[in-house]
């Protein structure tokens, strides 16, 4: 096929367009594209075999091989479903590529790889890149396709080198940042005896593993994730401590009120601890992201798990002090809602 002058594409193609071409008329993923570092429509124009065929065939020509090919297909479907990601693209385009990872059965050695099969390894590896993002954008639909996938090759194969170990990190997140489970234990696709007992059965990561499932199923039930033992301590963990999200972060921008209230206990000489449910390293890009350094200085964000047992002087959050106790472990003195 002759190639044609790049300008003439670059005509006849905007980001809108591009995106609104890619979810209407693709259905499989193309193994020359990547979202690393140049997942932008700038890249896919400078790439004239996707634009062609994205313009003129409305198809994607992926899977052209009889066998398949674990370094060049599966990598493919990974960047698909980030590209949809990165470009808010989550119908039908980003079911595809679902459908596609989880129509390869799993296998544990090199050697017995075929059109429909993949190393265990690599599933588990390429499903950590993206499980998060499809969690968080709320398609909780292909979560549990997801979730099923990896329970039926753990049975499959009899171990656990792929698990549910993803969902057990975005639960446990979801649940810090808005004291929800958006995808309960009994739905989930893991209340399977026979998965279960693969944790039963394993060494004692396996069970710890098992155990942190658990107590999703148990906040389910309720509404308490924090451990029973804890115990409200008599002695008070002195300072101020701010939550983020939904405190000192709402709609996106920085709360002028409780950076306010900072500037105010730190003139009166409180300690000023910001602590968060979710990753702390995420929240504290976003503080930096939204200038807070230059209101306060510097500062830290710690995970409020680390005061679980403690009776924390004063607490600015948006969750209440029955939340707190119920999914930390903490108790407060005196608490501000923001």
């Amino acid at each position: 096929m002759k190639e044609r002058n790049m300008t003439s594409y670059k005509k006849q193609i905007d980001e809108e367009s591009f995106v609104r071409i890619f979810e209407d008329k693709t259905h499989y993923p193309i193994e020359a594209m990547t979202t690393h570092d140049q997942g932008t429509l700038q890249y896919a124009n400078r790439n004239l075999e996707m634009v062609r065929f994205v313009l003129e065939e409305g198809t994607l020509p992926a899977l052209r091989h009889a066998v398949w090919d674990h370094d060049t297909d599966l990598k493919s479907i990974e960047n698909v479903v980030l590209f949809c990601l990165e470009h808010k693209i989550y119908g039908k385009t980003l079911e595809a590529a679902i459908d596609l990872f989880t129509s390869k059965q799993a296998v544990m050695y090199r050697g017995r790889e075929g059109s429909k099969t993949v190393l265990v390894g690599e599933a588990r590896h390429i499903l950590s890149h993206f499980y998060g993002e499809v969690y968080q954008v709320g398609r909780i639909d292909l979560v549990k396709k997801l979730n099923l996938y990896i329970v039926q090759q753990a049975i499959s194969i009899g171990n656990l080198e792929i698990s549910a170990h993803c969902y057990s990190v975005e639960t446990r997140d979801s649940i810090g940042f808005s004291g929800k489970n958006p995808l309960p234990f009994k739905d989930s696709g893991f209340d399977n005896p026979a998965f279960l007992q693969l944790y039963k059965d394993g060494d004692w990561h396996r069970t710890r593993a098992y155990d942190e499932l658990m107590t999703i199923k148990y906040f389910d039930e309720t509404g308490i994730f924090a451990p029973e033992t804890v115990q409200e301590p008599a002695e008070i963990t002195e300072g101020v401590f701010v939550d983020v999200d939904g405190t000192l972060i709402v709609g996106h921008q920085l709360n002028q009120d409780v950076v306010g209230l900072i500037l105010d206990y730190r003139k009166e000489g409180r300690a000023v601890t910001i602590f968060t449910g979710g990753d702390m390293y995420f929240q504290k890009n976003r503080l930096r992201s939204l200038h807070l350094d230059d209101f306060i200085g510097k500062f830290e964000v710690l995970p409020k798990i680390r005061f679980s047992g403690k009776k924390l002087e004063i607490v600015i959050d948006d969750f209440t002090p029955e939340q707190l106790k119920k999914i930390f472990g903490i108790f407060v003195e005196k608490h501000i809602l923001p």
